[in-house]
C-alpha cells in the first residue's frame, strides 16, 4: 500500500525580515508519495476555503533557522520536499502558505475576449462584469471608490439574490456562483465560465435555446434547509420531485443522491474536517459546563482513536440515582464508521439519565476497557453497584478487569435471544417458563421452573448454568438490581440517536449533548410537577400492591416481626430489617404486598420502608444542575495550545458508495422472517406456478 505523509500546515501568516513565519493558523494535510502539484493545491484549497493556484498562493518551508525558505513551485520541487518530509517527523518542515497580491485590473484586461476572432453565427455574448470579495473587509489596494459600485443592498450574502448587474459586490465567490446558477435555472439558459479569479468572475452565454441541467452541488445548496435536522427523512426521490415542481428540471436519481450529499457537506463540512474541531469542542464542553470530564485519545501519528464525554449534570445527578449502570454499543453510519458506546442509569422516576458516551473504532476489548476506565475515573465505585449489558464478549472481558468486584448482570432479552437461537425446537414453550424463572424471587420457585425446563430440553439447564445463574436470575442475584432486568434503557438511547449516527463526529457529539439537555429539562419539569412522595411510576406500583394486600391476615410476634397469611401461604416479615420470606421486600427495596398488609393494619408510614432512589426529593436533586448549551462557534475563545492540537481522521479509506445504514444482526438477535412464496394456481405456499403439483393433469 502506498505510504501516506502527514504534513503540518501554517497559513494566514507572514514572513519577517529574519525569515521567520509568524501570526499563523495551524492545520494539517495528508499526501501520498505519488502526489503532484495539483493534489497539494486541491488540499490547500480545502484548508483555506478559497481557490488555490500557483498564481494566487506561495508555498514555502524553512529548512534551517534564519535561512532563506525553500519554495515549492513545480512537481520537481514538491517531489524533493516529500522525500525530505518522509524521513522526518510530523512537526518538522511545516508548509507555510501566503496569499499573493495580484493586480486585478490586469486580470480583467487579459480576460476580455477578442471580438474580432469570434464567429458571428456562434457569437458568445459577454455577461455583465460582476465583482466580489472573499470576506467582509475594507476596500483597499488596487481598487478605488470609482471602480466599485456598492449595490444598493450593500454587500450581497444571499445565495438566492434575484438579479445580477454590473458593479455588485458579493461576500464570497461561492455566493455569486450560486446566484448565477439560480438565475440560469429560472431563465432556462446555459453559460460558460470564461475566466475566474479570486476577485472577478467572467461568464459567457452559450445559446438561448440550450437546455440547462443543474449540478448536484448547486441543487445541494437549494435543499440544505430540508436536511438540516437529522430526523428529517428527505430522500433522493423527494429531491427529484421538488426540483421538478419548483424549477421544471428533471434530475436522475444518482444526481439527486449526490445533491443530498453535497447539501450535508455544505451544512457540516467534510467528515475529515470534523475531527479537527474536536479539541476546541471538548474544551468548550468543559468551559460551559465546569466539572465535566472529556478525554481525547490519539495515535502516535495524530490520528483519532477515542473521544469521551461525561457532563457535570450527569456526574452530579448520578449521586441520587440507582447504582445500576447499563452499557451498550451501536455502530456509526458516517464516512469513517466507528462505534458509539453509552452508559446510563435510571432516575427516581424510572427515566433514563445518560452518564457518558464515547466514540471508538469498534466494539473490542481495548475500546471497552478504555471506556469503562474513564467511567470509573469519573464516577468511581458505589456500594451495591452493578453493571447490566448484553452478552458481548468484550464487555464481559473489560468489566472483569476494570470492575472486578462489581457484579456484571446480563440483559434478559439478549439472553433469551441466545436461548431461542440455540434451542429453536422448543423455544415457543420455553419462552414463558424462561422469563418466569428469571423473575422468580425465591430459590424454591426458581428450581420448579428449572425442573420444568429440564423436562422440555436437558441442554438448556447446562447452557444457563455455564452463563451463571447470578447474572440473570433474581433468586440467585447477589446485588439489588432495583427491578432493572434488561438493557432496555441503553437500547432506548440507541433508538433516540439513530438518525444522528449518520453525522460527522463533531456534529454527533454536539447532538448527543443537546439531547441530554432536552431530556434533563423535561425530566426536571415532570419532577417539579410530581405531587406524591414517590415518583409517579413507583407510587402507582405501590398502590397496586396495596390493593393486593387486602384480605390478608396479620399476626404480630413482636413490634417489628409479623406473620402474614396470603391465600393459605405463610410469610414472615421483619419490618426493622425490611425483609420478607417472599424476598420482594429486600430485592426491590420497596414494601411487598405482605409488608403493606402490616402497614395498613397498624397505620404505619409506608414511605419509610421505600428506597430513597424512588422518592421525589432524589428526583429533584438529580436534575439540580442543568446542561448549559454551548454558544455559536463564531464567538468561541480557544487557547492557542488547544488550537495547535491537530487531530487527523482515523486511518483507512472511506468506502465507496452508500454507507451501511442497518447493522448486521448478531447470533442472538431476531431477524425478519423471509416472505414465503405463494402459488398463483392453488394458493398454497412454498412453491410457484411452474412447480405446482396440486392441479389435476389433463387426461
Amino acid at each position: 500500500m502506498e505510504e501516506e505523509i502527514v504534513i503540518l500546515v501554517q497559513h494566514s501568516g507572514g514572513w519577517d525580515n529574519e525569515h521567520n513565519f509568524n501570526n499563523f493558523i495551524v492545520d494539517g494535510l495528508t499526501l501520498k508519495e505519488s502526489s503532484n502539484l495539483d493534489t497539494i493545491l486541491d488540499e490547500i484549497t480545502k484548508i483555506l476555503g478559497i481557490y488555490a493556484s500557483m498564481d494566487t498562493i506561495e508555498i514555502k518551508y524553512s529548512v534551517k533557522q534564519n535561512y532563506t525558505p525553500m519554495k515549492i513551485y513545480n512537481n520537481r520541487s514538491l517531489r524533493w520536499y516529500l522525500d525530505l518530509k518522509r524521513k522526518s517527523c510530523f512537526t518538522d518542515f511545516p508548509l507555510c502558505i501566503t496569499l499573493k497580491e495580484k493586480n486585478c485590473d490586469e486580470i480583467l484586461s487579459n480576460s476580455i475576449p477578442n471580438n474580432s476572432t469570434s464567429n458571428s453565427s456562434q457569437d458568445m455574448q459577454l455577461v455583465q462584469r460582476v465583482q466580489l470579495t472573499q470576506s467582509l473587509m475594507p476596500i483597499h489596494g488596487n481598487y478605488s471608490r470609482d471602480e466599485i459600485e456598492i449595490d444598493e443592498d450593500g454587500i450581497i450574502d444571499n445565495r438566492f439574490h434575484k438579479y445580477i448587474k454590473e458593479g455588485q459586490l458579493y461576500m464570497k465567490k461561492e455566493i455569486l456562483q450560486d446566484v448565477v446558477n439560480h438565475i440560469a435555472i429560472k431563465e432556462n439558459f446555459q453559460f460558460k465560465v470564461k475566466r475566474s479569479s479570486s476577485t472577478r468572475y467572467y461568464l459567457v452565454c452559450v445559446d438561448d435555446q440550450c437546455s440547462w441541467h443543474a449540478t448536484s452541488k448547486f441543487v445541494g445548496g437549494l435543499i440544505t434547509s430540508n436536511v438540516d435536522d437529522p430526523k428529517t427523512i428527505y430522500t433522493p426521490a423527494d429531491i427529484q420531485r421538488d426540483i421538478r415542481k419548483q424549477y421544471g428540471v428533471d434530475l436522475n436519481y444518482m444526481k439527486a443522491w449526490r445533491a443530498k450529499e453535497k447539501a450535508l457537506e455544505i451544512l457540516r463540512g467534510k467528515p475529515r474536517d470534523s475531527y479537527r474541531k474536536l479539541p476546541s469542542y471538548l474544551y468548550m464542553v468543559r468551559h460551559t459546563n465546569p466539572g465535566s470530564v472529556t478525554r481525547l485519545e490519539k495515535a502516535e501519528d495524530g490520528r483519532f482513536l477515542y473521544a469521551y464525554v461525561a457532563l457535570y449534570a450527569s456526574i452530579k445527578g448520578w449521586e441520587y440515582c440507582m447504582p445500576v449502570v447499563v452499557v451498550d454499543g451501536s455502530f456509526l453510519k458516517a464516512a469513517y464508521r466507528g462505534t458509539i458506546l453509552t452508559a446510563c442509569t435510571q432516575d427516581a422516576a424510572g427515566k433514563i439519565l445518560p452518564l457518558a458516551f464515547a466514540v471508538v473504532d469498534s466494539e473490542n476489548d481495548a475500546s471497552w476497557k478504555w471506556f469503562l476506565e474513564r467511567i470509573r475515573e469519573t464516577y468511581g465505585t458505589r456500594e451495591g453497584m452493578s453493571i447490566v449489558s448484553d452478552r458481548h464478549e468484550s464487555i464481559l472481558n473489560a468489566t472483569s478487569v476494570v470492575y472486578p468486584g462489581v457484579p456484571h448482570c446480563v440483559c434478559l432479552y439478549h439472553l433469551w435471544g441466545n436461548v431461542k437461537k440455540n434451542f429453536r425446537k422448543h423455544h415457543k414453550i420455553l419462552r414463558k417458563i424462561f422469563f418466569a424463572m428469571a423473575n422468580a424471587y425465591t430459590i424454591e420457585e426458581f428450581d420448579q421452573y428449572m425442573a420444568e425446563t429440564y423436562r422440555i430440553d436437558k441442554r438448556v439447564k447446562e447452557y444457563l448454568f455455564d452463563i451463571g445463574y447470578h447474572r440473570w436470575s433474581i433468586a440467585h442475584s447477589n446485588v439489588n438490581r432495583f427491578m432493572v432486568m434488561t438493557s432496555n434503557i441503553a437500547e432506548s438511547v440507541n433508538a433516540a440517536d439513530k438518525e444522528a449516527r449518520d453525522l460527522p463526529i463533531y456534529d454527533l457529539l454536539d447532538y448527543l449533548m443537546k439531547m441530554i439537555g432536552r431530556w434533563n429539562n423535561t425530566n426536571r419539569n415532570e419532577a417539579i410537577a410530581t405531587g406524591t412522595t414517590l415518583s409517579t411510576k413507583y407510587e402507582d406500583l405501590m398502590r397496586e400492591k396495596m390493593k393486593e394486600s387486602q384480605g390478608m391476615t396479620v399476626t404480630p410476634s413482636t413490634e417489628y416481626l409479623y406473620t402474614v397469611y396470603d391465600s393459605g401461604r405463610r410469610h414472615v416479615v421483619n419490618m426493622r430489617e425490611k425483609i420478607c420470606t417472599c424476598r420482594r421486600f429486600q430485592m426491590d427495596v420497596m414494601p411487598c404486598k405482605h409488608a403493606l398488609a402490616i402497614v395498613r393494619k397498624y397505620y404505619m408510614n409506608e414511605y419509610e420502608y421505600c428506597s430513597i432512589y424512588y422518592k421525589k426529593n432524589n428526583l429533584l436533586n438529580t436534575y439540580e444542575v442543568p446542561v448549559y448549551p454551548i454558544p455559536d462557534e463564531s464567538i468561541w475563545e480557544i487557547p492557542p495550545d488547544v488550537i495547535a492540537d491537530i487531530v487527523l481522521p482515523p486511518k483507512g479509506k472511506i468506502k465507496p458508495g452508500r454507507p451501511q445504514k442497518i447493522r448486521h444482526k448478531n447470533s442472538g438477535e431476531s431477524r425478519r422472517k423471509k416472505s414465503r412464496i405463494t402459488c398463483g394456481l392453488c394458493g398454497q405456499q412454498d412453491h410457484n406456478r411452474q412447480t405446482c403439483r396440486n392441479i389435476p393433469q389433463a387426461a
